[in-house]
């Protein structure tokens, strides 16, 4: 899917030049995905905690990438340079945790995979590993880093998109 039909089906928006700023919320734990500590580093941990409305550390872009359709780079609004979702060390393993990064274009740890739409629901499956985004045995608890998994249909690995804030 492209940016711009992310865009239309979670916005209504058909502009693929317009910046859309959007929360990804976890199903099973209802948390949301945030830069820990609002931290401007790279290697900053990818964690979930509780919806803070206007917090840029939970606004999320999607910018899309050469690769095919429903491959877009995540960036984060709470960076000056709009640092994007990677996995640490380009892990191939389950567990290897999500952390942002210094955006790279073609670089396939920080590219995601949008798969499913149902009613704004999607597995986010990273290209270099083939793996989904998870938060590991549906931990409920604030700060859980989420880290990539075998993809499978359990509500750990299900986020929603929704406008931010």
């Amino acid at each position: 899917m492209s940016v711009a039909e992310l865009k239309a089906q979670v916005f209504g928006e058909t502009s693929a030049e317009a910046v859309t700023w959007s929360y990804i919320q976890n199903v099973r734990t209802g948390l949301y995905l945030a830069v820990s500590g609002s931290s401007d580093a790279n290697g900053a941990p990818i964690l979930q905690w509780e919806k803070r409305t206007g917090n840029q550390e939970q606004a999320w872009t999607f910018t899309e990438t050469s690769y095919p359709a429903g491959y877009m780079a995540i960036r984060n609004a709470g960076t000056s340079s709009w640092k994007a979702m990677g996995i640490s060390r380009s892990g191939l393993h389950d567990g290897a945790p999500a952390i942002q990064w210094d955006y790279r274009p073609g670089l396939e740890d920080q590219i995601w995979g949008f798969y499913g739409g149902t009613l704004g629901v999607y597995r986010l499956q990273n290209l270099n590993s083939g793996k989904c985004l998870a938060i590991p045995g549906s931990n409920p608890a604030r700060g859980v880093h989420a880290v990539q998994w075998e993809c499978s249909s359990n509500l750990d690995q299900a986020w929603a998109v929704t406008s931010w804030p």
